[in-house]
C-alpha cells in the first residue's frame, strides 16, 4: 500500500534583537514600534524603560524656572536661587504676576517682561533696567551750566563774533558767529583758537541723578527756555552722574536755572517679545506697539551691561537695533553657537555679531517656531531643535530639517522644550487635546514617547533636568531628587506583523526574550485582523536577573499586532517570528 507523499511545511524565522523608538505611520519599520508610554532609548539595542522621576512639590506660585548651576526660579513675585527665597534681597521689589521668561547674562538673573536684574552672587546687587527721575522744578530748581567733560565749570572769557585779542592761555572763546555756536579754547603755544572736542551741559538739582551712571543712554524731557536748552531734550549718553547732577553734551551762551514744568531723566528699556544672550550681550525682538508706534525690530544692549538699550557712543561697545522687512510676529528666540538666532512662522532672522558693532542680520526663509511653541527651542549637540507648523526641526546653521517623520500624520501645538544627556525633552499638545511627552536621541535618530506629563518649563542643572507643570508641580525628570515615583507603567504596540507578506503565510508562533526583574511583571495582548479588540495572552512576574524566553501561540490571521504592557524594570532583548506556508484556500 502506498500513501500519498507529503510536502513539509516550510517555516521561517525572523529575530528582531534592535529595537527602535516611536514611529505612529502607515508602515512601522521592524523594531519600531507604533505606539508606546514610558519607554526610552537608554538600554538602545534593548527595549527598556525610563528612569523613575522624583517630585519636589507643588509651587503654584512658581512663575518660571531656570538654571545656571543651580536653579533659580520666581515665586510669588520673588526670585528664589537653590530654593532659597531673595524677596528681602529685593529691596520691597514684588515681580508682575504672570509666566516670566528667564535669561542669564554671567550672574546677572534677567527677569522679562519685568525689565528686572538679580545678581545671583552679590544678591545686594539687583534693580530695575530702566529707570527715570523726574525733578518738579517749582520745588527744586533745575540749574544749567557749561562744563567739561570732568564736570568742572566752563566759564568763557568772550562771548562774540569776531575773534578775540589779547587772550591767555586757557581763555575759552564761545563763537557765536554761525548759526551753531563753538566753544573754542585758546593754547599760547601755538597762538590759535581750536574747537573744544567735547563740549558738555551740566544739569544741577536735588536727585536729578541718582541711579544712573557715566555711559547709560538716556532721554532727557521737559527742559525749556532757550532754544539750546530745548535742544538737551533729547537721548543722551551720559558724561558724568552722581545724585544730584548729571552731565550730557550739548553747549549753553550763558548759564541758567527752571523754575517751572518737570524735568525728567529716563533709561529705557525696549519692549521685547523675546529674549536670548549671545557674546555678553542680551538681544531682544519686538513686533507690534511699542511706544505708541508699530515695530518690527532686533535690540542688543551694551556690551556686559543688561540695563542699557540706547547708548550709542559710536563704539564697539554701543547698543545696537535694526528694523527688519520680514511679514508676522516674533515667535521665539535663541543662541546657535555664537550667534543670535530669532524666529517668525515662515522665515529664521540670523545675526551675526561684528567686533567693530556694525552687526548684519540676515534672513533665510524656512520653516520658523511655530507660534504659541517658542519655549519649545532648546540646544542639544550644538543644534537648535524646535516645533514648526510642519513638525519638530533641527537647525545647525544653514537651513532646518524635518526630525518627526515619526510622527506620521499627527500635529501639535502649544510645546516646551528641554534638553539633558544628548536628548531633547518636548511637551506638547496633539490636534485632539492629549498631552504628550516625546524623547528625541539626537544622536541615534529614535523619538520615544514618555508619557501624558504636562510641562510648560524646563532647567538643566548638571545632568538632572527639572520640569515644571502648569499647577506648579516640580519634578526631577532623571529622579535625583524628590520623592521617587513608584514603578513605571509602561506599553508597547507594535505594527502590523505579515501585514506585507507575500502569499498564505501565518504567524505561528512569537517568542520573547526578556529580563524582568522580581517585583517587575508583564502582560501580553494580541489584536487580531485590525478587529480592534485586544485578547490576553498571558501575565508573567519577574524571575530575578536572568533572562528567559515567553512562547506565544496566536490564531490563525491575515495579520496581527502585539502589545506588551508592565510595571517595573523590563529589557527585552529580542523578539523571534517564526512563520509557516498555508494553503492557498
Amino acid at each position: 500500500m502506498y500513501l500519498p507523499k507529503q510536502t513539509a511545511i516550510r517555516r521561517s524565522q525572523t529575530v528582531i534583537s534592535a529595537f527602535g523608538g516611536y514611529e505612529h505611520t502607515l508602515r512601522v519599520a521592524e523594531g519600531a514600534f507604533y505606539d508606546m508610554e514610558n519607554l526610552s532609548s537608554d538600554g538602545f539595542p534593548q527595549m527598556t524603560v525610563r528612569p523613575r522621576r522624583g517630585t519636589l512639590g507643588a509651587f503654584p506660585g512658581l512663575q518660571a524656572i531656570a538654571a545656571q548651576g543651580r536653579l533659580v526660579a520666581v515665586q510669588d513675585g520673588a526670585v528664589t536661587v537653590g530654593g532659597a527665597s531673595m524677596r528681602e534681597h529685593m529691596h520691597g521689589v514684588t515681580l508682575s504676576p504672570g509666566r516670566k521668561q528667564l535669561v542669564f547674562l554671567g550672574a546677572y538673573l534677567c527677569v522679562f517682561p519685568d525689565g528686572y536684574y538679580f545678581n545671583t552672587e552679590d544678591w545686594d546687587d539687583c534693580g530695575f533696567m530702566a529707570h527715570e527721575t523726574a525733578v518738579s522744578c517749582a520745588e527744586t530748581p533745575v540749574r544749567l551750566s557749561l562744563c567739561t567733560a570732568e564736570g568742572a565749570p566752563v566759564a568763557p572769557a568772550f562771548t562774540q563774533q569776531a575773534m578775540p585779542e589779547g587772550a591767555q592761555n586757557g581763555d575759552y572763546w564761545l563763537d557765536t558767529s554761525g548759526p551753531v555756536h563753538t566753544l573754542k579754547i585758546w593754547s599760547a603755544a601755538t597762538e590759535q583758537w581750536s574747537s573744544v572736542p567735547t563740549v558738555c551741559v551740566k544739569l544741577e538739582a536735588g536727585g536729578i541723578g541718582q541711579g544712573f551712571s557715566a555711559g547709560d543712554g538716556v532721554r532727557v524731557s521737559g527742559l525749556a527756555g532757550t532754544a539750546q536748552a530745548e535742544a538737551l531734550n533729547a537721548l543722551h549718553t551720559l558724561v558724568r552722574a552722581q545724585d544730584g547732577a548729571i552731565v550730557v553734551t550739548g553747549l549753553l551762551d550763558a548759564a541758567a536755572e527752571q523754575t517751572e514744568g518737570t524735568v525728567r531723566v529716563q533709561r529705557r528699556l525696549p519692549e521685547m517679545d523675546y529674549v536670548t544672550e549671545c557674546g555678553n550681550r542680551l538681544w531682544g525682538c519686538r513686533y507690534g506697539l511699542s511706544g505708541g508706534r508699530i515695530v518690527n525690530e532686533l535690540y542688543c544692549c551694551r556690551l556686559g551691561d543688561c540695563r542699557n538699550w540706547e547708548s550709542f557712543r559710536g563704539t564697539a561697545a554701543d547698543s545696537w537695533r535694526a528694523a527688519c522687512g520680514s511679514e508676522g510676529p516674533w515667535t521665539g528666540a535663541a543662541t546657535l553657537g555664537d550667534t543670535p538666532v530669532f524666529f517668525k512662522e515662515d522665515c529664521i532672522h540670523r545675526i551675526y555679531p561684528a567686533p567693530s558693532g556694525a552687526h548684519q542680520a540676515v534672513q533665510i526663509t524656512c520653516a520658523g517656531v511655530q507660534r504659541g511653541s517658542a519655549a519649545s527651542i532648546a540646544a542639544v549637540e550644538g543644534r537648535l531643535l524646535y516645533l514648526s507648523r510642519l513638525g519638530v526641526c533641527m537647525y545647525d546653521g544653514s537651513v532646518p530639517v524635518s526630525v518627526s517623520e515619526a510622527f506620521g500624520t499627527q500635529r501639535f501645538h502649544s510645546a516646551a522644550a528641554g534638553s539633558a544627556r544628548g536628548k531633547y525633552y518636548i511637551s506638547m499638545t496633539g490636534e485632539d487635546g492629549r498631552q504628550h511627552l516625546f524623547v528625541y536621541d539626537v544622536r541615534r535618530g529614535l523619538w520615544h514617547r514618555e508619557d501624558a506629563l504636562a510641562v510648560c518649563a524646563f532647567a538643566r542643572v548638571g545632568d538632572e533636568l527639572y520640569a515644571l507643570s502648569p499647577d506648579g508641580t516640580l519634578r526631577t525628570l532623571f529622579g535625583s531628587e524628590g520623592e521617587a515615583e513608584g514603578p513605571v507603567r509602561w506599553m508597547a504596540q507594535t505594527g502590523l506583523i505579515t501585514s506585507g507578506l507575500v502569499g498564505r503565510q501565518y504567524v505561528t508562533r512569537l517568542n520573547l526574550r526578556m529580563l524582568l526583574p522580581a517585583g517587575a511583571s508583564c502582560d501580553v495582548w494580541i489584536e487580531y485582523d485590525s478587529g480592534g479588540g485586544w485578547k490576553h495572552m498571558g501575565h508573567i512576574d519577574g524571575r530575578g536577573l536572568r533572562t528567559f524566553l515567553l512562547p506565544i501561540r496566536p490564531a490563525r490571521c491575515d495579520h496581527l499586532r502585539l502589545r506588551l504592557t508592565g510595571r517595573g524594570t523590563v529589557r527585552l532583548m529580542s523578539l523571534a517570528r517564526i512563520t509557516e506556508a498555508g494553503s492557498d484556500g
